[in-house]
């Protein structure tokens, strides 16, 4: 819901200067569905929702995870890697399927 997105993006956003506006999103009709990799000691690593797909029985949110090279030059900073999208609103559970 609105209230719930807004409080998420203040939060998620909190270091960001300027912090950038809240993205309008019709819970009437979308809801959100986001990966989230956890804090990282480096650059290098990415995440990406690659798929939805629906059946009768769930909404299944493929994915994938990205680390880095042995050996490659990183960012030395601290880095949380994320991916939100914009569905169709569903009843249906959602389930999270790491691909590749």
């Amino acid at each position: 819901n609105m209230a719930s997105w807004e409080l998420f993006w203040q939060d998620h956003t909190s270091i960001q200067e300027p912090q950038p506006p809240l993205p309008v999103i019709d819970f009437n009709a979308d809801m959100i569905v986001a990966i989230f990799m956890g804090q990282k000691a480096t650059g290098g690593y990415s995440t990406k929702i690659v798929g939805i797909e629906s059946s009768k029985k769930e909404i299944t949110v493929k994915y994938i995870e990205g680390t880095p090279a042995p050996g490659a030059m990183l960012t030395q900073a601290l880095t949380q890697p994320y991916h939100i999208k914009v569905i169709e609103k569903s009843v249906l559970p959602v389930v999270f399927r790491k691909v590749q």
